[in-house]
Order: C-alpha cells, then sequence, then structure tokens
C-alpha cells in the first residue's frame, strides 16, 4: 500500500471518534488520512452514546447523519452493579 505523505494529519481507526475527529479537522482546513484495519464496516455490539452526545452532534451539524440511521436513540443511560 502506497500512502499519500502530503497529508496534515493521520487518523487511526475510522469509528465514531475517528471518523469526527477526521470531519473537525478537515472543516479546519486540514487535510486528513484515516486508517481503518476493516474494509468493511462492521457491527460493534455494546457501543453506545450517552444522550449527551446530541449536543455535540448538533454543534457539529452531524445529527441529520443519525437520522437515517438503524440504531436506537438513547433518552437515558442506567447502570447497576451487584
Amino acid at each position: 500500500m502506497q500512502m499519500d505523505t502530503s497529508q496534515d494529519v493521520i487518523v487511526v481507526g475510522g469509528g465514531l471518534a475517528g471518523a469526527v475527529a477526521a470531519l473537525c479537522l478537515g472543516r479546519m482546513g486540514m487535510k486528513v488520512t484515516i486508517l481503518e484495519k476493516f474494509k468493511v464496516p462492521r457491527r460493534k455490539i455494546g457501543e453506545t452514546l450517552p444522550p449527551e452526545a446530541s449536543r455535540f452532534f448538533d454543534s457539529s451539524g452531524l445529527n441529520n447523519w443519525f437520522d437515517g440511521g438503524k440504531h436506537i436513540r438513547s433518552y437515558g443511560v442506567v447502570s447497576s452493579w451487584g
């Protein structure tokens, strides 16, 4: 694999955090490359976002991206041990 070395930033991991980081850096005018281990997106069981994350998506303009997805909106998170 030949890599373009004229990038400003290389983000390792194309999951949610990596993709958002790349998006934000790209909006700042940086040339960004995302490196992802898997060619095909895979379902990651157990991954959740707390409802508070919606504030970030509102401010970054990403809410529309979630609207058409096959996910269930979280309105709260409760944990219990023992």
